[in-house]
């Protein structure tokens, strides 16, 4: 849910066309599909420097790892730089999980209770999400959005917490 919710719906509200909001967000909505966000590649936290997977002429090549739900996702939003300057523009791009150039593997992470996968792209087809060069302000906003997601699932499981221990506290009866 909170990939495919909190950052890939949101990104495609934010940079998709029409034709890919009707094609994805239905689908989101009604858990056919599961998105992932393709963004950091490896330990440490992803800047536009230290991007290296590409997205030149349609196809995707390059490393993602952790990606939250990418062992089961159906496709994936990637940040890719677009250019070949050292810190080039970066762009996003929609990749079809069950198209060729594709490979997965299971990630362990710190928190067991979410999968995650390192998927390999070798020339897989994609197409660009927003315009080419602004994929570092629309991550920017699908991140700020997320938080905002985040925060709200931190609300509610701490109310939900003190609601069972109210609950819990009223209705004990000692010996």
């Amino acid at each position: 849910f909170a990939s495919s919710v909190y950052l890939v719906t949101e990104a495609l509200l934010i940079a998709g066309n029409e034709n890919q909001k009707q094609e994805y967000l239905p689908r989101l909505a009604d858990g056919g599909l599961i998105g992932g966000f393709a963004m950091a590649e490896g330990v440490g936290v992803p800047t536009p420097e230290t991007i290296a997977t590409t997205f030149k002429d349609g196809k995707v090549n390059g490393t993602k790892k952790p990606i939250l739900d990418g062992d089961v996702a159906d496709f994936v939003i990637v940040v890719a730089k677009t250019d070949d300057a050292a810190n080039g523009s970066l762009s996003l791009a929609l990749v079809d999980l069950n198209g060729e150039g594709i490979r997965r593997k299971k990630v362990d992470t710190v928190d067991p209770t979410r999968s995650h996968a390192e998927i390999t792209f070798d020339n897989a087809s994609g197409q660009l999400l927003g315009g080419e060069g602004e994929g570092w302000p629309l991550t920017e906003k699908v991140l700020d959005r997320a938080a905002i997601y985040v925060a709200f699932e931190q609300v509610g499981g701490a109310q939900a917490s003190l609601d069972m221990a109210v609950d819990y506290v009223q209705n004990r009866f000692a010996f």
